[in-house]
């Protein structure tokens, strides 16, 4: 029959791969409540209704009990919640399951290389997923940057408006989440990612979208923008500043985005100065940043491409090397170009001499003909019209043109520098975690088990470290006066009986065996003996030799009588341990309360007793009675049980004690920790070289 602990850890391990599937971001509400997309809702409640049993705080100590127990509330919210709203349940699967749209950043990158290097990633441990590329949009003032980036992400969030809402970075960081539909705009410190703090709150606000809506309106993102603005710099502030330290933040968790992340940067200005000066430090900020791919958004509508003052600063402050082999370049506003087809087909036929420089691609786009038209309609409306276009001029028959062009080019981009620079710099990164934590975890030394091979060894270790320690300053008698060193704790005894202080204390770095202990009375330690006769040589007379020679019998019986043996022997095994170099480490491991208690068991079988034994040596005087006393504690405890840790006997009774070799709590748990981590290095680093194949899967098909 199973030992209950063994139950105990079993119930243990299944509620950690369970919550483990729970709070996985990426479960879906059928996932997280464990049902089939077809369960019924009698079904789905029974399942909720379990689970929350199982993990409510009354009866499940887990730690993550509190957020099991809220993740599954909230899944079965989704599903329909205790009134069964199919409607909801319906429109959380339209979200979660949705069909792929034609022109969405989801349905060209999910699909594609970066879409299957995100299934790769899904593989990376918890806690060592590395950080993806992001997308900058740059170029000048009033170029269409955001009108760029909403398409890209098939999300109106970018405000539009001029004036402030283009004058600070504003990111937006999506996050693939089945079972989530909300937005929350931010003020953030771009130093170190911390939420701006206004008026002791948090500048942040939530936006839960019911249903099937997909944005929060352009404008009120603009207006929360506006009032994070007049919180820092106040109501007067100027239109044209620009926040260098600030940025803002409109996260995007939903079910059918990616995982990545778009900022755009304010248009570069020539005029005023300061705002010149601000926006060419933020861009070049940037620019110089590694894991950055580039769209460089230039104004169609000019007559030359080459001249755009972005062009010099990528070539300039750009990490990558060559400058432009991370950027693409998208010609916005193409339809409002004098010469229509004409002369597009001219700049694309020669994208070098066009723009001076060699990025990926040179793409043109059209730009939204006011809010009237969706980001879908226009997706349409973009084809049809450069349909036209390649019907007028031949030349631009096969050419990348439009939105989709862009999301293909990135998708192309992404695969690339995944390959070639991502994936071997992180390699190179966990690389170097894993030596770290290797040459960490062989500093503990090597796991033990209960064997001959391994007692012998360990005990060698002990023997040699117990006679360096016997041999060292912690055992000291100084030739000086005893006065030259401080008291230490009385340990029993009548009156002027030698004190012993801990191992070390007062120690004399000139001698050897213990330290000194107080003084036990007298001129140099003798018994001062009144004179019997003027002149008289009190020190060598017979009366003061016997006196002498009585009270140093009588402290010799009292301090062999009080101080024991296996308080000795206890202090020389607790230095002993200190023990922590390598092969062994005997600090580690519990080899020093075995010892202890086999002491505890040995020293009557050589002492008699636990005191010290023998008579009074000849030569005993007050004088010589500490040395003589360390000296009997060598000769009748410390060196015989010095002789005995190497002894068979001993093996034998560690053989029989299979804890010595276990480490102590301390080294165990980080032992685990350590290994750990290196199992999930390694899972790392083939999910990486996994990343590598399917980029190279999808290049060979």
């Amino acid at each position: 029959m199973p030992h209950p602990r063994a139950h105990a850890r079993q119930d243990g391990a299944r509620l950690e791969l369970e919550a483990a599937r729970i709070l996985d971001p990426a479960a879906t509400a059928y996932q997280v409540l464990d049902v089939a997309r077809d369960a019924t809702f009698t079904q789905i409640a029974a399942a909720r209704t379990a689970l929350l049993f199982r993990w409510h705080t009354d009866r499940c100590r887990h730690a993550q009990a509190n957020a099991v127990s809220q993740k599954i509330s909230e899944a079965f919210e989704t599903l329909g919640g205790n009134h069964g709203n199919e409607a909801r349940r319906a429109s959380y699967n339209r979200q979660a399951y949705p069909q792929a749209e034609e022109g969405s950043i989801s349905a060209t990158l999910r699909n594609g290389s970066y879409g299957r290097v995100l299934e790769a990633m899904k593989k990376l441990p918890q806690g060592l997923s590395q950080q993806l590329p992001r997308i900058v949009v740059v170029g000048q003032e009033s170029a269409g940057k955001s009108s760029v980036l909403e398409r890209i992400a098939m999300r109106a969030a970018f405000p539009r408006a001029e004036g402030f809402c283009t004058r600070m970075p504003i990111r937006m960081k999506m996050m693939h989440r089945p079972h989530e539909n909300r937005i929350t705009v931010r003020c953030k410190h771009s130093a170190d990612g911390q939420t701006v703090v206004l008026n002791g709150e948090p500048a942040e606000r939530p936006f839960d979208l019911t249903g099937d809506a997909r944005d929060v309106p352009h404008e009120f993102v603009a207006q929360v923008i506006q009032t994070f603005i007049e919180q820092i710099h106040g109501h007067d502030a100027s239109p044209n500043s620009v926040l260098t330290d600030i940025e803002i933040e409109i996260e995007i968790r939903a079910c059918n985005v990616p995982d990545l992340e778009l900022v755009d940067l304010p248009g570069l200005v020539s005029m005023p100065p300061d705002v010149q000066r601000q926006t060419l430090e933020l861009t070049r900020n940037y620019l110089r940043r590694p894991n950055t791919l580039v769209l460089c958004v230039i104004d169609g509508n000019t007559a030359t491409l080459r001249g755009a003052s972005i062009l010099a600063e990528i070539n300039s402050y750009a990490a990558a090397r060559p400058p432009f082999s991370k950027t693409i370049v998208v010609q916005t506003k193409t339809d409002q170009m004098a010469g229509g087809p004409h002369t597009l087909a001219r700049r694309l036929a020669d994208p070098t001499s066009t723009l001076g420089c060699q990025p990926v691609a040179l793409i043109p786009v059209m730009n939204r003909a006011g809010d009237g038209i969706t980001l879908s309609d226009l997706v349409a409306a973009e084809a049809g019209r450069f349909g036209e276009w390649k019907a007028q001029e031949p030349a631009l028959q096969g050419r990348p043109l439009g939105i989709l062009s862009v999301l293909s080019e990135l998708n192309v981009l992404f695969e690339t520098h995944m390959c070639n620079e991502w994936v071997p710099e992180e390699m190179r990164k966990l690389g170097e975690q894993k030596m770290q934590a290797q040459k960490e975890l062989d500093g503990l030394g090597a796991e033990l088990s209960n064997s001959q091979a391994n007692v012998e060894p360990a005990l060698n270790q002990v023997s040699t470290k117990m006679r360096n320690v016997l041999e060292s300053q912690l055992f000291v008698v100084p030739s000086r006066s005893q006065n030259a060193f401080p008291p230490a704790a009385h340990t029993g005894g009548s009156q002027g009986s030698v004190q012993v202080p801990a191992f070390g204390e007062g120690r004399d770095s000139q001698n050897s065996r213990l330290p000194p202990a107080a003084h036990t009375g007298g001129s140099q330690g003798s018994v001062q003996v009144p004179a019997f006769g003027e002149g008289r040589d009190s020190q060598n007379s017979r009366l003061h030799t016997a006196e002498d020679r009585i009270e140093s019998k009588k402290q010799w019986r009292e301090n062999t009588q009080t101080l024991q043996a296996s308080w000795l022997t206890d202090c020389l095994i607790d230095e002993t341990m200190k023990d922590d170099t390598l092969p062994l480490r005997i600090q580690r491991l519990r080899l020093k309360d075995e010892i202890k208690a086999y002491a505890v068991a040995l020293l009557p079988s050589f002492l008699g007793q636990d005191t010290f034994l023998g008579e009074a040596p000849p030569d005993l005087s007050m004088a010589n009675l500490r040395e003589k006393l360390v000296d009997a504690a060598f000769e009748f405890v410390l060196a015989p049980f010095l002789h005995t840790v190497t002894s068979h006997r001993l093996q034998e009774y560690l053989l029989g004690h299979p804890d010595w070799c276990r480490e102590n709590a301390e080294a165990a748990a980080r032992r685990t920790k350590l290994m750990k981590e290196i199992n999930a290095i390694d899972a790392a680093c083939r999910a990486l070289a996994h990343v590598t194949d399917v980029v190279s899967a999808r290049t060979h098909t």
